[in-house]
């Protein structure tokens, strides 16, 4: 929404400085290219009754599974969240639910070839890395790098649980938290 972007804008300035910028800065683009496209999947969830949207969503999902399996991983718990509060809100319909089954097996099959070799590399342990945990680096983010504005930060999360409550479409709301709270895990 336009607000929610109007509002996230005096952020942007992070890209900027210390840590945040180790993303354009050391080649991460695959992150970055993955979370667009994770971005974009999520809105898509959200138009899912549309006609052949489930096209879209199984092309975008199969991308995000092929370019970093992380942000495949943030997407499907997110995919999972947000049918449960459409059902809870008792805005899940059949169709819709379709419509998901369907972009689910597409994007399997689109992805299919990279998730065998994922298995039988990364997967396996079979590179220099591990899924195990590892204290973050000198160039992670942590909550204390944001000074000052983590207590904006802390206002907003207080004003996005008002409007979260009062909110009948939440797709825009629901993907801040989500990602925050993915933040700070180790996947």
């Amino acid at each position: 929404s336009r607000n929610v972007a109007i509002l996230s804008l005096p952020l942007t300035v992070f890209m900027y400085i210390g840590p945040f910028k180790i993303v354009y800065t050391w080649g991460s683009w695959d992150v970055v290219l993955a979370s667009a496209l994770m971005l974009a999947s999520m809105w898509t969830l959200s138009k899912l009754e549309k006609p052949l949207m489930w096209v879209i969503l199984g092309i975008l999902s199969a991308g995000i599974a092929q370019t970093h399996i992380t942000e495949g991983i943030f997407f499907g718990l997110f995919a999972v969240v947000f049918t449960a509060v459409r059902f809870s809100k008792g805005m899940l319909t059949v169709q819709y639910v379709k419509s998901l089954a369907c972009s689910g097996v597409l994007s399997f099959i689109l992805s299919l070839y990279y998730l065998i070799i994922f298995k039988n590399g990364y997967g396996r342990g079979g590179t220099d890395w591990s899924i195990a945990y590892q204290a973050p680096e000198w160039y992670d983010v942590a909550f204390s790098h944001f000074g000052w504005v983590r207590f904006v930060l802390l206002l907003g999360i207080a004003a996005w649980l008002i409007v979260m409550i009062n909110k009948k479409d939440e797709t825009a709301l629901l993907i801040a938290p989500f990602m925050l709270l993915m933040g700070f895990t180790n996947v």
